[in-house]
């Protein structure tokens, strides 16, 4: 009988929470029943991974995404910290083209993975060779393409480049005499 109180109570300073199953305890920590213990822990580990899986929903991501606004130095680990890094993780896309008309700057992205189903998109930055850094304005989805509006003064040329930095890359597109680049 002292063996199993002593179990008990190094169970109890362990696992404070154990303490008002305490015949579940001396029957998992108990030599006899290694078999019954693995069960309970497995189970017990089971339900708390199950819980850390789910992410935050999509209207929680949208919320954060509204709030959100990144500086350029800092855009991969201030996304990271306003978002999430679960969602900011599964974001996988590739710029398809750029263009320039009168008041916007567009920028085309195909996406792949659950932020091609999603609303909300991610901040994206855009610096012009001034320097001007502007997040967009504005995401519209076509089915796993999205296409981020960002503002553009009607007094300005067509610059030579646009840097753009969007989740886990940062690029740098050289515009054609008509203010557009592809990707090949």
């Amino acid at each position: 009988m002292p063996r199993e109180s002593s179990i008990q109570h190094s169970a109890f300073s362990v696992f404070p929470s154990c303490a008002y199953h305490s015949s579940s305890v001396v029957l998992c920590l108990s030599p006899l029943k290694p078999v019954r213990c693995r069960v309970v822990l497995c189970v017990a580990a089971t339900l708390v991974l199950a819980g850390c899986e789910r992410g935050p929903s999509d209207a929680e991501i949208a919320a954060r995404i509204a709030k959100s606004r990144p500086a350029w130095e800092n855009y991969q680990e201030d996304i990271k910290g306003q978002i999430g890094a679960g969602p900011v993780a599964e974001w996988d896309g590739t710029p398809t083209r750029l263009w320039l008309d009168q008041d916007c700057v567009f920028l085309s992205f195909a996406l792949k993975g659950p932020w091609a189903t999603r609303a909300p998109g991610l901040p994206v930055l855009l610096r012009d060779p001034a320097g001007r850094v502007q997040q967009d304005l504005r995401v519209e989805h076509e089915g796993s393409t999205a296409r981020y509006v960002f503002h553009r003064s009607k007094l300005e040329g067509i610059p030579a480049w646009i840097e753009i930095k969007y989740p886990h890359t940062e690029r740098r597109l050289v515009l054609s005499e008509s203010g557009e680049w592809r990707s090949r």
